[in-house]
Protein backbone atom coordinates (compact mmCIF):
# COMPACT_ATOMS: atom_id res chain seq x y z
CA UNK A 1 0.00 0.00 0.00
CA UNK A 2 3.09 2.02 0.93
CA UNK A 3 4.16 1.92 -2.57
CA UNK A 4 0.91 3.46 -4.11
CA UNK A 5 0.05 6.21 -2.15
CA UNK A 6 2.71 9.03 -1.90
CA UNK A 7 4.02 8.27 1.07
CA UNK A 8 7.68 9.64 2.87
CA UNK A 9 9.30 9.04 5.76
CA UNK A 10 11.59 12.22 6.83
CA UNK A 11 14.58 12.74 9.50
CA UNK A 12 15.38 16.34 10.81
CA UNK A 13 17.49 17.47 12.91
CA UNK A 14 19.29 20.75 13.35
CA UNK A 15 20.93 21.84 10.34
CA UNK A 16 19.63 18.14 8.54
CA UNK A 17 17.30 17.51 6.76
CA UNK A 18 16.57 13.46 5.09
CA UNK A 19 14.21 11.43 3.98
CA UNK A 20 14.43 7.69 4.38
CA UNK A 21 11.96 6.37 2.11
CA UNK A 22 10.08 7.95 -0.56
CA UNK A 23 7.65 6.10 -1.99
CA UNK A 24 7.11 5.65 -5.68
CA UNK A 25 3.58 7.07 -5.75
CA UNK A 26 5.53 10.47 -5.03
CA UNK A 27 6.61 10.36 -8.43
CA UNK A 28 3.07 11.44 -9.39
CA UNK A 29 3.05 13.74 -6.96
CA UNK A 30 6.38 15.57 -7.14
CA UNK A 31 6.97 14.69 -11.14
CA UNK A 32 10.39 13.24 -9.62
CA UNK A 33 12.01 9.86 -8.81
CA UNK A 34 11.55 9.10 -5.75
CA UNK A 35 15.23 8.23 -5.53
CA UNK A 36 16.35 11.09 -6.23
CA UNK A 37 14.45 13.43 -3.00
CA UNK A 38 15.81 10.60 -1.23
CA UNK A 39 19.40 11.22 -2.16
CA UNK A 40 18.66 15.02 -1.58
CA UNK A 41 15.66 16.73 0.54
CA UNK A 42 16.62 20.09 -0.87
CA UNK A 43 14.55 18.61 -4.28
CA UNK A 44 11.62 18.86 -2.56
CA UNK A 45 12.48 21.73 -0.55
CA UNK A 46 13.24 23.37 -3.46
CA UNK A 47 10.10 22.73 -4.97
CA UNK A 48 8.01 24.79 -1.95
CA UNK A 49 6.25 27.81 -3.27
CA UNK A 50 3.28 28.86 -0.71
CA UNK A 51 3.80 29.44 2.62
CA UNK A 52 7.39 30.69 1.98
CA UNK A 53 10.09 28.59 2.55
CA UNK A 54 11.43 30.62 5.07
CA UNK A 55 8.10 29.85 7.06
CA UNK A 56 8.46 26.36 6.57
CA UNK A 57 12.25 26.15 7.74
CA UNK A 58 11.00 28.08 10.41
CA UNK A 59 8.06 25.60 11.44
CA UNK A 60 10.78 22.96 11.12
CA UNK A 61 12.64 24.35 13.56
CA UNK A 62 10.15 24.76 16.18
CA UNK A 63 9.64 21.35 15.88
CA UNK A 64 13.11 20.36 16.05
CA UNK A 65 13.72 22.80 19.45
CA UNK A 66 10.17 21.44 21.02
CA UNK A 67 10.45 17.77 19.87
CA UNK A 68 7.21 18.89 18.93
CA UNK A 69 4.55 17.46 16.21
CA UNK A 70 5.51 19.17 12.72
CA UNK A 71 2.52 19.35 10.61
CA UNK A 72 2.63 21.73 7.42
CA UNK A 73 0.65 21.89 4.67
CA UNK A 74 2.59 23.85 1.10
CA UNK A 75 1.96 24.34 -2.17
CA UNK A 76 5.16 22.74 -4.72
CA UNK A 77 5.92 23.98 -7.92
CA UNK A 78 6.90 21.15 -10.48
CA UNK A 79 8.80 22.47 -12.63
CA UNK A 80 6.94 23.53 -16.08
CA UNK A 81 3.56 23.24 -14.42
CA UNK A 82 3.60 25.76 -11.98
CA UNK A 83 2.10 25.59 -8.74
CA UNK A 84 0.27 22.20 -7.40
CA UNK A 85 -1.29 22.05 -3.77
CA UNK A 86 -0.67 18.71 -2.36
CA UNK A 87 -4.04 18.11 -0.69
Amino acid sequence: MLRAQPSALASFTTGSRAFTFMSEGARRLFDCPPADLVADAHVFFDMIQSPPREEVDATIARSIETLGPLDIEAAIGVVGEGSRDPR
